[in-house]
Protein backbone atom coordinates (compact mmCIF):
# COMPACT_ATOMS: atom_id res chain seq x y z
CA UNK A 1 0.00 0.00 0.00
CA UNK A 2 1.43 3.50 -0.73
CA UNK A 3 0.82 6.11 1.72
CA UNK A 4 0.43 10.12 0.27
CA UNK A 5 2.49 12.74 2.25
CA UNK A 6 0.95 15.74 1.87
CA UNK A 7 2.39 18.97 1.12
CA UNK A 8 1.38 22.39 3.25
CA UNK A 9 2.95 24.74 0.47
CA UNK A 10 1.08 22.98 -2.78
CA UNK A 11 -1.64 21.62 -0.96
CA UNK A 12 -1.41 18.40 -2.77
CA UNK A 13 -0.20 15.12 -1.70
CA UNK A 14 2.79 12.86 -2.82
CA UNK A 15 3.44 9.10 -2.73
CA UNK A 16 5.76 7.63 -0.08
CA UNK A 17 6.68 4.11 0.38
CA UNK A 18 4.68 1.96 2.83
CA UNK A 19 6.01 1.35 5.99
CA UNK A 20 5.15 -1.44 8.53
CA UNK A 21 5.02 -0.52 12.58
CA UNK A 22 8.45 -2.78 13.24
CA UNK A 23 10.06 -1.00 10.79
CA UNK A 24 9.99 2.34 12.43
CA UNK A 25 13.00 1.44 14.69
CA UNK A 26 14.72 -0.31 11.96
CA UNK A 27 14.43 2.56 9.82
CA UNK A 28 15.43 5.37 11.89
CA UNK A 29 18.90 4.46 12.08
CA UNK A 30 18.96 5.01 8.12
CA UNK A 31 17.87 8.93 8.63
CA UNK A 32 21.42 10.95 8.38
CA UNK A 33 21.81 14.58 8.74
CA UNK A 34 23.74 15.97 5.71
CA UNK A 35 26.50 19.10 6.88
CA UNK A 36 29.94 17.95 7.78
CA UNK A 37 28.91 14.62 9.61
CA UNK A 38 26.26 11.56 9.24
CA UNK A 39 26.28 11.74 12.79
CA UNK A 40 24.14 13.95 15.58
CA UNK A 41 26.55 12.28 18.30
CA UNK A 42 29.96 13.57 16.34
CA UNK A 43 27.99 16.94 14.95
CA UNK A 44 27.11 17.82 18.97
CA UNK A 45 30.56 16.38 20.44
CA UNK A 46 32.12 19.06 17.70
CA UNK A 47 30.23 22.08 18.54
CA UNK A 48 30.44 21.67 21.88
CA UNK A 49 34.35 21.51 21.64
CA UNK A 50 34.48 24.58 19.87
CA UNK A 51 31.39 26.36 21.79
CA UNK A 52 30.32 24.49 25.24
CA UNK A 53 26.75 23.20 25.83
CA UNK A 54 24.91 26.00 24.32
CA UNK A 55 22.81 23.43 22.45
CA UNK A 56 19.43 23.19 24.76
CA UNK A 57 15.93 22.29 23.65
CA UNK A 58 12.69 23.37 25.30
CA UNK A 59 9.47 22.19 24.08
CA UNK A 60 7.60 19.54 25.90
CA UNK A 61 5.56 15.83 24.62
CA UNK A 62 3.00 18.01 25.28
CA UNK A 63 4.24 20.78 22.82
CA UNK A 64 4.66 17.89 20.11
CA UNK A 65 1.59 16.14 20.59
CA UNK A 66 -0.31 20.05 20.10
CA UNK A 67 1.52 20.59 17.48
CA UNK A 68 0.93 17.25 15.28
CA UNK A 69 -2.74 17.26 16.29
CA UNK A 70 -2.96 20.01 13.51
CA UNK A 71 -1.84 17.14 10.62
CA UNK A 72 -4.70 14.67 11.70
CA UNK A 73 -6.69 15.74 9.06
CA UNK A 74 -3.91 15.27 5.98
CA UNK A 75 -2.23 11.93 7.58
CA UNK A 76 -3.82 8.66 8.62
CA UNK A 77 -3.68 7.44 12.24
CA UNK A 78 -0.24 4.78 11.31
CA UNK A 79 1.56 7.62 10.15
CA UNK A 80 0.69 10.30 13.21
CA UNK A 81 1.55 7.30 15.56
CA UNK A 82 4.49 6.71 13.93
CA UNK A 83 5.67 10.57 13.84
CA UNK A 84 5.17 10.68 17.70
CA UNK A 85 7.00 7.08 18.16
CA UNK A 86 9.98 9.16 16.36
CA UNK A 87 10.36 12.07 17.66
CA UNK A 88 9.70 10.63 21.89
CA UNK A 89 12.09 8.16 20.82
CA UNK A 90 14.78 10.96 19.84
CA UNK A 91 13.85 12.99 22.99
CA UNK A 92 14.28 10.18 25.32
CA UNK A 93 18.02 9.47 23.38
CA UNK A 94 18.83 12.88 23.70
CA UNK A 95 17.00 14.10 27.23
CA UNK A 96 20.24 15.79 28.13
CA UNK A 97 19.37 18.62 25.33
CA UNK A 98 16.77 19.58 27.23
CA UNK A 99 16.50 22.10 29.75
CA UNK A 100 13.50 20.57 31.08
CA UNK A 101 12.70 16.58 31.59
CA UNK A 102 9.79 17.10 29.54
Amino acid sequence: MIKGIYNLEVKSFSKSKKFSDEDVYKNMDKVNSKPFSNSFEEQCECAESLYGSVLKFTFTKNDVLREIEKYRAFYSNEIIERVITIIFEQMRKYQYLFENNF
